[in-house]
């Protein structure tokens, strides 16, 4: 069969690029690759430090090319924080799996990760009570440990930026204290009956926990012990009217922010505790299932059973801006932690969003000007029904650098930002033969 005539799959070529006023000749189809997609961490940050010892200015660095030879242009998402668009991952990179689970028959739930400081390794927790590191390159399992004993769920999990210690808490009220290298240095008694969330104080000399018992508990790492009687709470965080199941640390102040089922969200000042909370912020219609600090500490996000996330300003204590296209439950959020003003969503459908906080069309209805946001950019079924049973989407993390999104429900997923050219091979039908393993496992 011909390949160069007009017949062939090269006059298809030609004739699309007649369309387009290109030179045929000069286009040379990419070869495509079987196996895992490459992800390079490095690349853009040397491409970065060069340019800056050379005192150049960077070219083709505002946007995504629409070729692979701009590969070499590419920089680190924090340095084009006035484009988000080249910080969005959207492409599937690899799946992990925890090593029992069976192909068509069982899977073991993955309840939480956290990335290590270095981005290196990414650590996920289990509904068995086990610890899985994940290589962070290859995605391959490195250490499988028991964490908690007796099989008890660990959905709290949270690793130190400064003291490289790792937090756990299971489903029966018990907080574990680790080296990175999971050797166990105390242990503590939260009285929670199940610990929800746990978040470090920006020093990391102190963490926060929350709980079933309705409840947030401030803790001191410096009262450790083996007995877990020995540690008691510093301070006690009692106000709301249901199970708190989210909490998170002010970035830089003594400022606690607290989601729980009674659809409201609390700021408290650990040391006026006693009095009560400073400010409760109420808009959600039903449980509240996470909050997030923004990296600047002046706003914050919450997500709800109702399908919506909401901005919050802390200066005017109100909402600001509401989001809303999850058909199901938004169980999780979180902040790219390079570009202030980008954000992701996880939805107990399954799917992925990411949004800007400031993109929304002005129109104008019955009582005025109303503001629409639609979301920037989605990964629909990112996590795909198993066995005709729903598969929400349980955490998320973004890595050190902001390139890469790790999701995890019965499986972790890994997504990367889009490279130069990619959208271009998908349009002509040469995306890259990596194929998702998830619907043969």
């Amino acid at each position: 069969m011909e390949q160069n005539g007009e017949g062939g799959r090269g006059g298809h070529y030609q004739a699309r690029f007649r369309q387009r006023g290109q030179d045929y000749d000069e286009y040379v189809p990419r070869r495509k690759i079987h196996g895992q997609r490459s992800v390079d961490f490095y690349s853009s940050a040397i491409r970065h430090v060069t340019t800056r010892l050379l005192h150049r200015n960077t070219p083709y660095g505002f946007h995504v090319e629409p070729h692979p030879y701009y590969s070499k242009d590419m920089l680190p998402a924090a340095q084009t924080p006035f484009n988000p668009s080249t910080a969005l991952c959207t492409q599937w990179v690899n799946t992990s799996f925890h090593p029992d689970s069976r192909a068509g028959h069982t899977r073991v739930p993955l309840m939480n990760l956290k990335w290590a400081p270095n981005g290196r390794r990414l650590l996920c927790s289990t509904g068995r009570g086990e610890f899985l590191l994940f290589n962070g390159y290859s995605f391959g399992v490195e250490v499988k440990t028991v964490a908690h004993e007796d099989h008890r769920p660990c959905r709290a999990i949270t690793w130190g930026n400064n003291s490289d210690l790792i937090i756990s808490g299971d489903d029966a009220g018990i907080i574990k204290l680790w080296l990175s290298n999971f050797v166990l240095v105390a242990v503590y008694n939260s009285h929670h009956r199940a610990v929800r969330e746990v978040t470090w104080a920006p020093l990391e000399g102190k963490f926060c926990t929350c709980g079933q018992d309705g409840s947030a508990r401030v803790w001191d790492t410096n009262a450790v012990g083996t007995d877990p009687q020995q540690a008691r709470e510093e301070v006690k965080l009692e106000g709301h009217g249901g199970d708190v199941v989210t909490v998170d640390w002010h970035p830089f102040y003594s400022l606690i922010l607290t989601g729980s089922q009674d659809r409201d969200c609390r700021l408290w000042d650990p040391r006026t505790a006693s009095r009560g909370s400073i400010a409760a912020l109420q808009g959600h219609g039903q449980s509240v299932n996470c909050v997030r600090w923004n990296p600047n500490g002046t706003t914050l996000l919450s997500a709800s059973k109702d399908c919506t996330v909401k901005l919050w300003d802390i200066r005017m204590v109100q909402e600001i801006a509401s989001y809303e296209a999850h058909s199901k439950s938004v169980e999780r959020v979180e902040w790219h932690p390079h570009v202030p003003d980008l954000f992701v969503s996880a939805g107990a459908d399954g799917s992925l969003m990411y949004w800007l906080v400031d993109a929304y069309e002005v129109t104008q209805g019955q009582g005025g000007f109303l503001h629409i946001i639609h979301e920037t950019a989605m990964v629909e079924n990112a996590h795909d029904r198993f066995r005709d049973v729903a598969n929400p989407v349980n955490a998320i993390a973004w890595n050190p650098l902001g390139s890469l999104l790790a999701s995890c429900s019965t499986e972790v997923k890994y997504w990367h930002r889009n490279k130069p050219g990619a959208m271009e091979e998908k349009e002509r039908g040469e995306e890259d033969d990596v194929f998702d393993m998830t619907e043969q496992l």
